[in-house]
C-alpha cells in the first residue's frame, strides 16, 4: 500500500544534444506497438484515477531533441538489444516512451524483465550491468538496498529502495562522484512505498545516447 505517493522526474544531460527523428531507430523482437498501447493505457489510466501525484521534472540539457526535428534516414540495423531499442530514438532517450514505463510499477518491472532476458544472451551487456551494479552497490552501502539493475548494450534500468529522501541523495551523489558509474543521460521516479522511497531510473552508459528526445511539437 502506498501511504505517500510521490513521484519526481528528474532528467539529467551531460553532452549537447542532437536532432532526433520521428521514428524509433532501434528493431524489436517484440511489437512496438503493442507496448506502445501499454505505456499510452498507463497514461490513460493515471489521467482518470483522480487529481493524481504531484510531479515535478527538470531538464539540463543545451537544446533538448525534438522528435520532429529533420534527420538522416533511419539505419538498416539497430545496434541495440530489443528491450534497450524501444527507448532509443536518434541519439538520445525519448520521454515519450521512457516516462510512462518508469512511472508505472507494473510496465516497468516488465520492461525489467524483459531486459534482464536480454542481458543474459549477451555477454558485453552482462560486463556492462557487472560493472554498473558493483558501482551502485558501493555508492548506496547501507543508506539503501539495490534492488535491480540490468543493462543492454548501451542503457540500464534499475531500482533502489531508501529509507528517506536524504538517504537516497546521499548515495546518489556518490554514485555521481564515481568515475565507474558515468551516465549521460538519466531519468529518475521517486515512490513513497509503506515507510520505504522507492527509485526506480532508467540511464544511458554509452556517449553516442547523449540526448532528451521530447515528443513532436504540436503547432497552434
Amino acid at each position: 500500500m502506498i501511504n505517500w505517493p510521490f513521484k519526481c522526474v528528474m532528467v539529467a544531460v551531460v553532452l549537447q544534444c542532437i536532432g532526433c527523428a520521428a521514428d524509433a531507430t532501434g528493431t524489436d523482437s517484440t511489437d512496438p506497438r503493442a507496448a506502445r498501447s501499454l505505456a499510452e493505457a498507463a497514461i490513460s489510466e493515471d489521467a482518470s484515477s483522480g487529481p493524481g501525484d504531484p510531479v515535478s521534472a527538470s531538464v539540463s540539457a543545451d537544446r533538448p531533441a525534438w522528435a520532429s526535428d529533420p534527420a538522416v534516414d533511419d539505419p538498416k540495423a539497430s545496434p541495440y538489444l530489443a528491450t534497450e531499442s524501444e527507448f532509443i530514438e536518434r541519439g538520445g532517450i525519448s520521454s515519450e516512451w521512457a516516462d510512462p514505463f518508469l512511472e508505472s510499477r507494473e510496465l516497468f518491472s516488465s520492461a525489467l524483465q524483459r531486459m534482464s532476458e536480454d542481458e543474459r544472451r549477451s555477454m558485453e551487456a552482462q560486463d556492462l550491468a557487472r560493472r554498473y551494479r558493483n558501482a551502485l552497490e558501493r555508492a548506496v552501502g547501507a543508506q539503501g538496498v539495490v534492488e535491480d539493475l540490468t543493462c543492454g548494450l548501451s542503457l540500464c534500468m534499475g531500482s533502489v529502495s531508501s529509507q528517506s529522501r536524504a538517504d537516497r541523495d546521499a548515495w546518489a551523489e556518490r554514485l555521481y562522484e564515481d568515475a565507474d558509474a558515468v551516465r549521460h543521460v538519466t531519468f529518475d521516479v521517486f515512490e513513497m512505498n509503506g515507510d520505504r522511497l522507492h527509485n526506480r531510473f532508467l540511464f544511458s552508459a554509452d556517449a553516442a545516447i547523449k540526448a532528451i528526445v521530447l515528443p513532436p511539437r504540436r503547432d497552434k
